[in-house]
């Protein structure tokens, strides 16, 4: 048989729940041909199926998964004992906002951009991301490296690392591939 697959989504992509105005990001891990059979809970899922696994589970493993190429992630995923979840790929949405904190960001629309990381993606008062630029993070005394993307915020608090926010639209990933 030659299916088409029907499937929007493929790895790295950003997603969350449709129809629920309180999902949380997820990040696309794999996406399973049409032809596979899933089961969830016993029942044959009717449709294509998306693993995804949320950003909080990614960061406890012991590299940035943010600098894996997105092909890897199901590799990484599973050597590192990483859950994932599957969806029926029409139970997803892309994400409107699909940052998370320590993501590596540009605004695309400056001729040289600088590289940021994303402190807070639903932005301090409503005003959009807070990102911090990689080069202030770079000459604070702690290694940024090694912070958990939820200390970030303090971190920049304790070293003065000043924030800065921008409207979700203007920004964009860094394109590392």
């Amino acid at each position: 048989m030659n299916q088409k697959p029907e499937n929007p989504f493929q790895p790295g992509d950003r997603v969350v729940k449709a129809a629920d105005d309180e999902a949380s990001v997820a990040v696309v891990v794999e996406v399973l041909p049409p032809e596979k059979e899933v089961s969830l809970y016993g029942l044959s899922m009717d449709g294509e199926a998306v693993k995804v696994a949320f950003p909080i589970m990614l960061d406890e493993g012991p590299g940035n998964w943010r600098e894996i190429h997105p092909a890897k992630f199901a590799s990484y995923c599973d050597d590192q004992d990483i859950k994932l979840y599957t969806y029926k790929h029409t139970n997803l949405d892309f994400a409107d906002n699909p940052f998370t904190p320590a993501d590596y960001v540009i605004k695309p629309d400056y001729d040289d951009p600088d590289l940021a990381r994303v402190i807070d993606p639903s932005g301090a008062d409503g005003r959009g991301v807070s990102i911090a630029f990689l080069t202030h993070l770079e000459e604070s005394t702690y290694d940024v490296r090694g912070v958990v993307p939820s200390d970030l915020e303090s971190l920049c608090d304790e070293s003065g690392i000043s924030q800065y926010s921008y409207e979700h639209a203007e920004l964009s990933f860094e394109p590392q591939y």
